[in-house]
């Protein structure tokens, strides 16, 4: 009976995990149909807040329970209380404040659910190995959905319900020039894009690598020659099995030779479609413009590679050291001759002096150093949805920190924003081991000290699920044994 309960929930999760980074567009599309855009919007909350309470009664019931699920439950309790005190004590409008309070404590169900599922799941290894095979097939259609939409003509997306009135922008370009185009593709926003993209690139490349290392270690192996250990039976056992050999021998050889022959056949194919695969990751994240993701994207490729690496780049590195410095050299000359030219101070630099809005990098330090201001004005907090993206919603307008860790600790103070780095230090502890998502949480770490990221729906489920999903696991001593 609870075996069918768990297989359902799962399937539940899973629907939950793929429909989340199709919200926007399938919400905004499918509403002009039905109708009833905020239900839309706020039905996958609900469900997700469902999935919470049902997986965990399942867990419990299933006497599965944990030290460290009642301590994510204690801290997830803990995190709310502090919202809902100054929801209360500080009058925030209903709809605002609860929906702030949502956004905020979401990344904490979403660790949760996904570790619900590992515990009444009894092959968690091949668990992994499905929401892995779930998040490379989602990516890749929401980038060739990108791709479309940069090919097609800018508009596109107000023809499946996008735009401002209805609370989503139907396209983005570089300080509002029309000249320069950015994809969000199925997300709401090129940033939210290129922070969905870095864990999936991860994937592939590690996939990738790994592909080439079997290949060359099975190329190797097939080379060895056997060892003299081997033919040394002595003559009476040789002749007794000359003749059976002698007719296997024709049979056996062409068998092999036909195994090796589809073996190489297949990891060439498997080789090519994942490269082909990441290449288009790559280029939607390059076409985001968002120079926030790509320094993600560089820090946590970087990290990655260098940890789990670290002996063939370093021998690398020394071999072709010259090059590479020579490489570094150029881009920053490039990079500084070519300042003033029109693509480099919009794509790079965003310094155009003739763009009418304010310069991005000024907007990022005025509206952190407001957050710092407003924080040390009142420790206590202001208040959910008096910060962040919900804050805009506000008749009187709202504060758009520019940084998320800025943004909960003016909302809830210190000490919400205490509460919630110890849980997010808690996971990077026990994560540790996993270096795949360690390094994309550092990454994103980065990007939420310029953005909101956490704050979108797709990168938070698509994220956190697989973090929850992984701490089944916390003490591998394989980086990259789930991943």
């Amino acid at each position: 009976m609870i075996e069918k309960i768990n297989k359902y929930y799962k399937y539940a999760m899973v629907g939950l995990f793929v429909y989340m980074p199709f919200h926007i567009f399938l919400s905004q599309w499918l509403s002009t149909f039905t109708g009833g855009l905020d239900f839309w919007k706020i039905g996958k909350d609900v469900f997700a807040w469902l999935l919470l309470i049902f997986g965990s009664i399942l867990v419990i019931w299933a006497k599965k329970t944990n030290k460290l699920f009642w301590v994510l439950w204690g801290l997830l309790l803990a995190y709310t209380a502090i919202h809902a005190i100054l929801f209360v004590t500080t009058n925030q409008p209903t709809k605002t404040g609860v929906l702030a309070m949502v956004y905020n404590t979401r990344l904490m169900w979403f660790v949760l659910i996904g570790y619900n599922l590992s515990l009444l799941t009894k092959n968690k290894g091949e668990l992994i190995k499905q929401f892995t095979k779930y998040l490379l097939i989602v990516s890749t259609i929401v980038c060739v959905v990108g791709l479309l939409q940069w090919i097609l003509p800018k508009d596109i997306m107000t023809h499946f319900g996008y735009s401002l009135e209805r609370g989503v922008k139907p396209a983005f370009f570089i300080d509002d020039k029309p000249d320069l185009p950015r994809v969000m593709s199925t997300i709401r926003d090129p940033n939210s894009l290129g922070a969905f993209l870095i864990l999936p690139i991860l994937l592939l490349l590690n996939l990738l690598i790994k592909n080439w290392t079997m290949v060359s270690s099975r190329q190797k192996l097939a080379s060895t020659p056997r060892s003299s250990n081997q033919n040394r039976l002595n003559l009476e056992q040789r002749v007794q099995t000359r003749l059976t050999r002698f007719s296997q021998f024709y049979s056996t050889r062409i068998n092999s030779l036909k195994t090796q022959f589809l073996s190489q056949g297949d990891h060439a194919d498997k080789k090519m479609m994942l490269s082909g695969i990441l290449l288009l990751h790559l280029l939607i994240l390059f076409l985001t413009f968002s120079r926030s993701a790509w320094l993600a994207m560089i820090i946590a490729g970087g990290l990655h590679l260098g940890l789990t690496y670290k002996k063939q780049i370093i021998k690398y590195a020394v071999a072709y050291k010259y090059i590479i410095i020579a490489l570094v050299l150029m881009f920053g000359l490039f990079t500084f001759v070519m300042r003033d030219q029109y693509i480099v101070q919009n794509v790079l630099l965003h310094s155009d002096e003739n763009t009418k809005l304010q310069d991005s990098n000024s907007l990022h330090v005025t509206q952190i150093e407001k957050g710092l201001s407003g924080i040390a004005k009142q420790p206590l907090g202001h208040g959910p949805s008096t910060a962040g993206l919900v804050s805009t919603r506000l008749p009187t307008g709202g504060l758009l920190t520019e940084n998320y860790f800025v943004q909960i600790g003016y909302e809830v103070g210190g000490l919400g924003v205490a509460v919630f780095l110890g849980w997010l230090g808690c996971l990077l502890w026990l994560l540790r081991k996993h270096t795949i998502i360690i390094v994309t949480l550092i990454g994103l770490i980065a990007m939420n000290l310029l953005l909101h990221i956490w704050s979108n729906e797709a990168v938070a489920a698509s994220v956190f699920i697989f973090i929850g999903l992984l701490l089944y696991d916390t003490k591998s001593k394989n980086p990259a044994k789930s991943s």
